[in-house]
């Protein structure tokens, strides 16, 4: 491997598997110890990287001295162009603020002022460029990921293995959980970490893809994991993101019947999922917190058991039908337009008619 590969590599490491489990003085100084280890982490790789491509720079000035007919022309692409307008944008808005001294570093504890906009174009050019260890790094983000949901998902039981909660009034404990901290940040972390394994079981194209079929089956466990801890986070954003999420994979999975099976697969992980933890919070009342309405509904009202056996319904009948003739699937990605746009409008009607009382009645 390149010494390029091995910073980005180490980096990836650090932010993919180390960064989520990470924080000093439990809840206390999370935003403050995370942001810290973040910009550290990234300014040190990004020094590194600098200074490595200086010295591969020195070592071919006398090659192209030899050669000088040969020109270097960078390669700037699309997103490229994209990327450095964006980090243009952010330092004129902060040159024109009149809070330049907070706008380098942005809010307390969220920290999204122009230094953390600088450090992620830093890290968009170094990491378009050098990839790491794809299937590597598969790994570490699924046991990094599934250690923080497994804790998170225990501490909506009231199990707390870490002792976050000491010091913690109990009516807090619903805004904070898992090793990320405010439960809107764990929304966010969920919306990217889970649609990543999602996409890679769903168009992987075989059962070997990757990390080879034990691998798919631990992915298979990820997603489970996923789904429940997003039912218990109470936050309803998350439900907003992985609806759109798999509003967005069902597209490109009716392409062939192989995709639409693992889509529909991933969806019954997660309706067993909230099913499986309505059983556990009907059955564990005195240990399980009181979520949201919304939660509460998708995990032990009717609803969800009606949608999971339509789901297993079409499911079983794609099975049969797998091998259908090919004119049918050409039928059917001619049409796919109407087919996500029917479901999307059939999923708002029913968040309307079964949701909108529900927070018409909290609001009152």
């Amino acid at each position: 491997m390149k010494v390029k590969n091995w910073i980005v590599q180490i980096y990836l490491f650090l932010m993919l598997g180390v960064f989520p489990l990470y924080f000093q003085n439990r809840y206390y100084d999370m935003g403050d110890a995370k942001y810290t280890f973040f910009k550290y982490a990234t300014i040190t790789m990004l020094v590194v990287m600098g200074i490595w491509l200086i010295f591969e720079k020195l070592q071919t000035v006398g090659i192209r001295d030899k050669n000088k007919s040969s020109k270097s022309v960078p390669n700037i692409s699309i997103q490229d162009i994209a990327v450095l307008a964006y980090m243009g944008m952010a330092l004129i808005s902060w040159l024109i603020s009149p809070y330049r001294e907070n706008g380098w570093t942005g809010s307390h504890e969220w920290y999204m002022g122009l230094l953390s906009q600088l450090l992620f174009v830093g890290i968009y050019f170094v990491i378009s460029r050098n990839y790491g260890n794809l299937r590597g790094n598969l790994w570490i983000l699924g046991v990094s990921g599934a250690i923080v949901f497994i804790i998170s998902y225990l501490h909506r039981f009231r199990i707390d293995p870490l002792g976050m909660y000491e010091g913690v009034a109990e009516r807090y404990w619903l805004s904070y959980l898992g090793t990320i901290g405010n439960a809107n940040w764990y929304s966010s972390y969920i919306c990217v970490i889970l649609p990543i394994m999602m996409g890679w079981y769903i168009f992987g194209e075989s059962r070997q893809t990757i990390v080879g079929k034990k691998g798919h089956v631990l992915g298979a466990g990820f997603i489970f994991l996923g789904f429940a801890t997003t039912v218990t986070q109470n936050s309803d954003s998350a439900y907003v993101g992985l609806a759109l999420c798999m509003l967005f994979f069902m597209w490109f999975a009716l392409e062939n019947s192989n995709y639409l099976l693992r889509f529909f697969e991933v969806a019954l992980f997660g309706l067993a999922a909230a099913k499986i933890t309505g059983y556990l919070q009907i059955t564990f009342p005195e240990y399980a917190m009181r979520l949201s309405t919304i939660s509460t509904e998708i995990t032990k009202g009717d609803t969800t058991w009606y949608v999971f056996g339509i789901v297993f319904l079409l499911y079983v009948l794609l099975r049969r039908w797998k091998n259908m003739d090919i004119a049918v699937w050409n039928y059917i990605k001619r049409y796919r337009l109407l087919v996500c746009c029917s479901i999307l409008f059939a999923g708002m009607v029913v968040a309307l008619t079964l949701y909108l009382p529900i927070l018409v009645g909290e609001a009152i």
